[in-house]
């Protein structure tokens, strides 16, 4: 009988064994995992964003830089060619002789780059920046020239060149906002020199 109790209890003991392996997870397993899961999502959520941000900054200054390039680049190109520089006293509008004999004015109208040019009819000023671009210029404290204009007497040995500068912010929200600072010289092609 004593035997039989031993072997009873031996069976009772392995059956006992084989449920507790197969018997899944515990609760705290189960909320320790739940934990660490929740914790890498919210980690990988941050700086998937992150870089959204980014993205979009980046973006912001590409508008901005390829805006600014076409602009800088076209008016360097109709300037190049010009004749009869003369600049503003406050230099934030530079005026010209195109190749075709009409006077182009380049100047600062708030915070926007324009273009006029004049005719019979006058000349309406449209603008050369989209309005994301904001040229800070004449509302710094002390304002910048836009437009710094050397060379342009006929009794100077130089030939007449115009610096341009533009400085300011680019961006629609204040979190993809980009300051932006831009130079160029232009020289007159055609020699000036007597």
């Amino acid at each position: 009988m004593q035997k039989i109790k031993s072997q009873l209890f031996r069976a009772n003991e392995a059956s006992s064994s084989a449920l507790k392996a197969t018997s899944g997870f515990t609760l705290i397993e189960v909320l320790v995992s739940l934990a660490i899961f929740t914790i890498v999502v919210l980690m990988s959520t941050s700086a998937l964003l992150s870089l959204l941000d980014v993205d979009k900054k980046a973006q912001s200054m590409k508008s901005v830089m390829n805006n600014l390039n076409f602009a800088l680049e076209s008016m360097a190109r109709e300037i190049r060619v010009g004749t009869n520089y003369t600049v503003s006293v406050d230099g934030q509008s530079f005026t010209f002789t195109d190749h075709l004999g009409r006077a182009v004015t380049y100047s600062l109208s708030g915070t926007r780059m324009m273009r006029s040019i004049s005719t019979i009819n006058g000349g309406a000023a449209a603008p050369l920046t989209s309005p994301q671009i904001s040229v800070d210029n004449a509302i710094l404290n002390p304002p910048i020239r836009v437009f710094v204009l050397k060379g342009q007497l006929p009794s100077d040995t130089l030939q007449p060149y115009v610096l341009l500068r533009l400085k300011g912010h680019a961006g629609v929200s204040e979190r993809t906002q980009t300051n932006f600072s831009i130079q160029t010289i232009v020289s007159q092609r055609l020699p000036d020199t007597p």
